[in-house]
C-alpha cells in the first residue's frame, strides 16, 4: 500500500513538473513576443503605420495607405524612400491625363518596394510617354493570378484601362494552388483566396504550417535572420524543409498544371469583363537564363496566346542581360537599374507591337 502511494505521489510530481515546465515555456514565449512588439512600437511606431500591406477579407491582403513614409537601404545598398500607396488597390496614379490608359498589374515586382517611389519600371515607362499614356499601377506582394484578377476587378471601374500589362512571376503557379503553397517554407503566409478552375468556386484557406509572421513579431524576426543566414552561407535549410513537404513528381505535375489553369481562368474572365482592353503578359521573376526559366515562360506564353491575348516572351532575360539589375542572392527583385531597364524595354516592346496604330485594332 505504501509502495503504491509512493508511486502515485511520484507520478503526480512528474505531472506537476511537466505542467510547470510547459507553463514556463509558454510564459517565456509570451514575454519574448511582448518584448519584440514593445521594441518595434518604441523604435518604429504603431504597427498600422509600419506595415505595407493589411489583411483583407476578399483578396487576402491589400496595400496599406496608412503606412508612414520611410527611408531605408535595400539589399543592394541603395537608399530607398517610399511614400504610401494611392489606395488599398492602386500603387500609382497617372501624372498625365492622356487618352490611352495603361494599367500595370502584378505582384511584388509591381509593388516595387526595393526602389524609391517614382523609380519603378512603370514610372520609367510613363516618363518616356508623357503625352501618350495615362499610367496606373496595381500590384501587391505575393499575389497569385486569382488575386491579381480580383484586384483588376476592384480598380477597373476607376481606371478603365485600354491596355493591361500583366506582370507574371514563376511563383504564381504555387501561389495559385493551396497544396503547392502549403509545401513552401517562407515568411509572410496569410489566408489567401483559391479558385477551382473547373467550377469557378472561390474559397479562402490558410496555407501556413507555422505561426504566420503577421501575428508573431518574434517569429518574423527569427525567420528573417534564419533566411538571411541560409542565403549567405548556402545552408539549404529552407530548401530542405520544403523538400520534405513537396508532393511527389506525379502529383506535383498535376498541381502545377492546375496552377497554369488558374492563370488561364483569371485571364479569360478578365478579358471577358474588359472586352475593349488589350491584355499583354510578361514574366519578371526569371532573373536569368535557365531551362526552368524558359519552361515557365513558355507555359505562361501559351496561356496568354491561346486565350487571345499578347505576350512578351523572355522579358526577364532582356532585363538580366543588362547586368546587376537585382540584389541577388539576398533579394531577387529589381534594383534601380533593373526597373529602369524594365521600363525602357517595355516601352520599346509595346511601341513595336502597336506600330503607331490604335490598340483596338490588335484584338
Amino acid at each position: 500500500m505504501a509502495s503504491g502511494t509512493s508511486a502515485m505521489l511520484r507520478n503526480h510530481s512528474r505531472l506537476a513538473t511537466l505542467v510547470i515546465s510547459v507553463a514556463m515555456i509558454a510564459l517565456f514565449l509570451v514575454l519574448v513576443e511582448v518584448g519584440f512588439r514593445t521594441a518595434a512600437y518604441v523604435v518604429k511606431g504603431p504597427v498600422e503605420r509600419r506595415v505595407n500591406t493589411v489583411l483583407d477579407g476578399e483578396l487576402g491582403w491589400t496595400l496599406n495607405p496608412a503606412q508612414a513614409p520611410l527611408t531605408r537601404v535595400n539589399r543592394c545598398g541603395e537608399t530607398v524612400t517610399r511614400a504610401p500607396p494611392v489606395s488599398r488597390y492602386v500603387v500609382k496614379a497617372p501624372r498625365h491625363a492622356n487618352d490611352t490608359t495603361v494599367l500595370f498589374l502584378g505582384d511584388s515586382f509591381t509593388q516595387a518596394q526595393a526602389v524609391s517611389t517614382g523609380e519603378a519600371y512603370y514610372d520609367v515607362f510613363e516618363a518616356l510617354n508623357p503625352e501618350r499614356y495615362a499610367v496606373y499601377a496595381a500590384g501587391v506582394k505575393s499575389y497569385g493570378s486569382l488575386q491579381e484578377y480580383l484586384l483588376l476587378r476592384e480598380v477597373s471601374d476607376e481606371v478603365q484601362p485600354d491596355i493591361v500589362l500583366w506582370q507574371m512571376c514563376q511563383n504564381d503557379v504555387a501561389d495559385n494552388v493551396y497544396e503547392l503553397e502549403r509545401a513552401r517554407i517562407w515568411a509572410g503566409k496569410r489566408p489567401r483566396p483559391y479558385v477551382d478552375p473547373e467550377s469557378g468556386a472561390i474559397i479562402t484557406r490558410y496555407p501556413g504550417l507555422v505561426s504566420t509572421t503577421d501575428r508573431s513579431h518574434a517569429f518574423r524576426y527569427l525567420f528573417r535572420k534564419m533566411s538571411q543566414l541560409d542565403t549567405k552561407y548556402d545552408l539549404g535549410i529552407t530548401t530542405g524543409l520544403g523538400a520534405l513537404l513537396e508532393p511527389g513528381p506525379r502529383r506535383y505535375a498535376e498541381l502545377e498544371a492546375k496552377g497554369y489553369e488558374v492563370t488561364r481562368w483569371a485571364l479569360e474572365r478578365a478579358m471577358a469583363e474588359n472586352p475593349q482592353t488589350l491584355f499583354i503578359g510578361f514574366e519578371a521573376c526569371g532573373g536569368g537564363v535557365s531551362a526552368e526559366n524558359s519552361r515557365v515562360d513558355d507555359a505562361f506564353e501559351e496561356v496568354f496566346l491561346e486565350s487571345g491575348a499578347r505576350y512578351f516572351p523572355r522579358f526577364y532575360t532582356r532585363v538580366a542581360r543588362a547586368g546587376n539589375t537585382d540584389c541577388r542572392p539576398a533579394d531577387p527583385h529589381w534594383n534601380r537599374k533593373g526597373h529602369r531597364v524594365a521600363g525602357e524595354t517595355l516601352n520599346r516592346l509595346l511601341s513595336d507591337l502597336l506600330h503607331g496604330q490604335p490598340h483596338a485594332t490588335l484584338r
